[in-house]
C-alpha cells in the first residue's frame, strides 16, 4: 500500500541524489533513512535512560546487583570468554 507524503524540494534532491549514489529506489533510500532515524532515536533515549539511571548512585547500585545475580544465575559451565 502507497501512502503518499509531502517533502519539501530540498529533500525531494537529497533522496533523489542519495538514491542516484546508493544504486536504490528513493522509495528503498527512504525507507532505509527511515530505519536508521528511528534506530537512532531508540538508542539515544536508551543512553539518557542509562545515564539517568547512573547519575542515582542508589538505583546504579540496585542494577548492579542485580545484574551480578542474573550473571550467576547464567552460568551454563562454560568459562567466560
Amino acid at each position: 500500500m502507497a501512502i503518499t507524503v509531502r517533502i519539501k524540494p530540498q529533500s525531494h534532491n537529497a533522496l533523489k541524489q542519495i538514491a542516484r549514489i546508493t544504486g536504490e529506489s528513493m522509495q528503498e533510500a527512504l525507507d532505509r533513512a527511515i530505519e536508521e532515524r528511528r534506530r537512532r532515536v531508540y538508542l539515544e533515549g536508551l543512553k539518557a535512560d542509562y545515564e539517568a539511571l547512573r547519575a542515582d548512585p542508589k538505583a546504579a547500585a540496585d542494577f548492579d546487583r542485580e545484574n551480578e545475580l542474573w550473571d550467576r544465575s547464567a552460568h551454563d559451565g562454560l568459562e567466560e570468554a
